[in-house]
C-alpha cells in the first residue's frame, strides 16, 4: 500500500495529501483506514507542496517621498471628525474578489464611508 501511497502522489505531480490519496486508493480497489494512509505517508515522508495561498500587493521599494506621520500612534482625538481611518480588505467570494473599503471616525468609531466593488 506504501508503494500505491507514492504512486497516487507522484502522479498528482506531489500536491495530494492523505485525503486525495484516500479517495484515489479506494478507486483502484483498496479498503483502508485514514489514519493508516496518514501514517503511512508521514513514515515514508510523503508531503503534499503546499500552494502559495497569499498574494502580495504591497511595494515597499519606490522612489516616492514619504508622507509624515502626522497621527505619530496618538489615536485618540480630542474632537470629533478630526481624525480618520481607513482600511481595504480583499474577501474572496464566488465570482472572483470583493474589495470592500472603510473609513471611520476615530473619535466617535463610527463609520463615516463603507464601499465595495
Amino acid at each position: 500500500m506504501s508503494i500505491s501511497c507514492f504512486n497516487i502522489h507522484n502522479e498528482s505531480k506531489q500536491i495530494f495529501g492523505s485525503q486525495n490519496v484516500i479517495s484515489k486508493l479506494k478507486e483502484e480497489g483498496f479498503h483502508c483506514n485514514h489514519k493508516r494512509v496518514t501514517r503511512l505517508m508521514k513514515e515514508n515522508n510523503i508531503r503534499s507542496k503546499a500552494e502559495k495561498k497569499f498574494k502580495i500587493t504591497t511595494d515597499s521599494n519606490y522612489e516616492r517621498p514619504i508622507c509624515p506621520n502626522l497621527i505619530k500612534r496618538d489615536f485618540k482625538p480630542k474632537k470629533i471628525n478630526t481624525l480618520w481611518c481607513s482600511d481595504i480588505t480583499y474577501i474572496k467570494v464566488a465570482q472572483g474578489w470583493l474589495y470592500l473599503a472603510v473609513v471611520i471616525d476615530l473619535y466617535s468609531r463610527k463609520d463615516r464611508r463603507v464601499e465595495h466593488g
